[in-house]
């Protein structure tokens, strides 16, 4: 199931977040946008708890493999989709290490995003 869930997308970046929420409304989620402090990211995981999470690496004031390995310990279960750029140094290892369920390349995001969270959910 795809539609009437929610998402938490945690990027930094307005253009690539409002460019997620497009393709994810589309496909009938409901999206929460945050720009990716640790408290407020924080605070959306635990009320109330979205179904799935997607979360950027390459964070200002948070590391993404960081934020991965805090919502783990605080019992998130729900799925984390991690996205990074294909170009960066961001750790995608690191960040499954952490207990994301997958990634992306944000250059891949109109073509997998959807197909990404089906596998998942």
């Amino acid at each position: 199931m795809i539609g009437g869930q929610s998402m938490l997308v945690v990027e930094d970046d307005s253009r690539t977040a409002a460019f997620v929420s497009s393709i994810l409304r589309l496909a009938g989620f409901t999206c929460v946008e945050i720009d990716a402090t640790t408290h407020e990211a924080e605070h959306h995981i635990r009320a109330p708890s979205p179904d799935f999470i997607l979360v950027d690496l390459g964070l200002p004031e948070l590391d993404g493999a960081d934020f991965i390995r805090s919502a783990r310990r605080s019992a998130f279960l729900n799925p984390i989709l991690v996205i990074a750029s294909a170009t960066s140094d961001e750790d995608v290892p690191a960040a499954l290490r952490a207990g994301a369920d997958g990634y992306l390349f944000k250059e891949d995001l109109d073509v997998r995003l959807t197909a990404a969270l089906r596998e998942l959910g």
